[in-house]
């Protein structure tokens, strides 16, 4: 007996167990993170490597040769790529789509590991990271001042509102755009320093050494063990000029005597522009696997916190990438919405029966809402692709309702009972439907091949469509060009 037929003979358990995975579903539904596209992460790993003031002729024979020999080796290597600019070089490595991401990542990691004492010693430690689509931009706002100068509110930025937005749930990088950084510049009087005899790598070393803070180890004060500090931090620009350097040939000046020393802003590397004028503006990322529009929500929260206790900082938003997703979300749920409403529709428009009417408009939510479960339980996030294959499969439901109701119709023309039609129908109507659903096995097979979103329709897909004529009329396109039929 299959599960048609027992829900046939006792309707009350299979009724309570639809009404449970209903709200089940809406409980689903409403716990799912909504986004533009599901994010997906490709066997793409990029190393960068910085050494300051190196140019680029350098950086290809004593960096990136050197790596990119190291990650060649590795197994499943497609491509690997690598730009150098002046003082930097970064090394793509893309490996077959087969490959596991964070497989791909330890791997790459071991390989710059190998050759990290052949690089030169000024080079900073390399990062790996693998590539996202979750990186993008969720919002980006403008911070502005009457009161505080351009230092001041990237200042504000850096120290506390970025800490702020990292709390919100999601959030996984603020970035600032735009805006200065503060410099305590130490400018040497190249005749200063020759009257003293005295030369800026003298400085440079002496001034390493005594501007620092380190343990001093631990002692006891007064039977109690204390932890001792070497304090030799200065706290301002001045302090930083009267700061003493002993010489090695013993004498000891200050650094004022061989350089000024100016509390001033870094150079200017990068500028934000709002409408053709300059700005201090913050962007927000999130994290794989957030929703898009919480992140928005809780963002503008916090800026909205942020002006009632800061009266004279002005936040304005500048871009909002969660609108389109927003628009998107609602699209699809009202095409949701449209197909049902529709399908219903066109039931009655042709089979002209209120219950059977019933039964296809009972049928979509009942099968819709509990399939919002499963997508909860495996990870999946309400966005265009998930939706719009909601909303595809409709028409499939519809028509598995339909297939049904036409063959008890016909059993009851045949002088049987209701209970008798139903059974009789569920049970011949059974194979017919494995081939109505015939889109399943493709997609499965699509589903389980790591592959990027532009190779999902793969070389000779089978036709659902034409696989389902074939069954039901054997022959039906022999001769014709370019079809393949064959088992999926």
């Amino acid at each position: 007996m299959n599960f048609s037929a027992l829900s046939i003979r006792n309707p009350v358990p299979a009724v309570l167990l639809f009404i449970l995975l209903t709200l089940a579903g809406l409980i689903g539904f409403k716990s799912m993170a909504v986004q533009d596209f599901p994010d997906i992460e490709l066997p793409i790993v990029t190393v960068d490597a910085v050494l300051p003031g190196a140019a680029p002729a350098q950086l290809e024979t004593e960096v990136a040769r050197k790596i990119e020999n190291s990650v060649a080796t590795l197994q499943g290597v497609k491509n690997v790529y690598t730009r150098i600019l002046d003082g930097a070089v970064s090394v793509t490595v893309e490996f077959v789509l087969e490959k596991n991401s964070a497989e791909a990542v330890n791997e790459v990691r071991d390989a710059v590991s190998r050759v990290r004492a052949d690089l030169p010693a000024d080079v900073r430690d390399p990062t790996v990271t693998k590539a996202s689509t979750a990186g993008r931009p969720v919002v980006t706002y403008t911070v502005a001042s009457s009161k505080l100068d351009e230092e001041a509110v990237s200042w504000f930025i850096d120290n506390t509102l970025s800490k702020r937005l990292l709390a919100v749930p999601g959030v996984g990088l603020v970035k600032r755009l735009g805006g200065v950084t503060r410099e305590v510049r130490s400018e040497l009087d190249a005749q200063r320093m020759a009257a003293l005899n005295v030369a800026a790598v003298d400085v440079s070393r002496r001034l390493k050494q005594v501007q620092q803070e380190a343990p001093g180890g631990r002692g006891d004060v007064g039977g109690a063990e204390q932890a001792v500090r070497t304090i030799a931090t200065v706290s301002s620009a001045a302090d930083l000029g009267a700061l003493e350097l002993p010489l090695s040939d013993g004498r000891r000046l200050r650094l004022s005597d061989v350089a000024i020393i100016t509390d001033t802003i870094a150079e200017r590397r990068s500028m934000a522009l709002f409408d053709g004028k300059p700005v201090v503006a913050v962007e927000v990322m999130r994290n794989r696997g957030a929703s898009e529009l919480d992140i928005g929500s809780g963002v503008a929260a916090v800026m909205a916190e942020m002006q009632a206790a800061h009266a004279n900082l002005t936040f304005a938003r500048a871009i909002d990438n969660t609108e389109p997703v927003s628009e998107n979300f609602d699209g699809s749920m009202t095409l949701l919405y449209e197909g049902a409403l529709l399908a219903v529709i066109v039931v009655w428009a042709f089979l002209r029966d209120w219950r059977a009417t019933l039964v296809s408009a009972a049928a979509l939510p009942l099968s819709v809402i509990p399939a919002f479960l499963g997508m909860a339980l495996f990870g999946f996030t309400l966005n265009t692709v998930t939706l719009l294959s909601l909303a595809l499969v409709v028409g499939i439901l519809v028509d598995d309702a339909i297939v049904e109701i036409e063959n008890i119709e016909r059993h009851l023309k045949m002088g049987k009972s209701p209970m008798q039609a139903s059974l009789e129908a569920a049970r011949k109507a059974g194979h017919r439907l494995v081939l109505l659903v015939g889109d399943e096995p493709y997609y499965a097979r699509v589903g389980f091949r790591r592959v990027p979103p532009g190779r999902v329709m793969l070389p000779g897909p089978v036709d659902p469509y034409r696989l389902l004529v074939h069954e039901l009329v054997p022959g039906a396109f022999e001769g014709v060009s370019g079809v393949v039929v064959r088992a999926v």
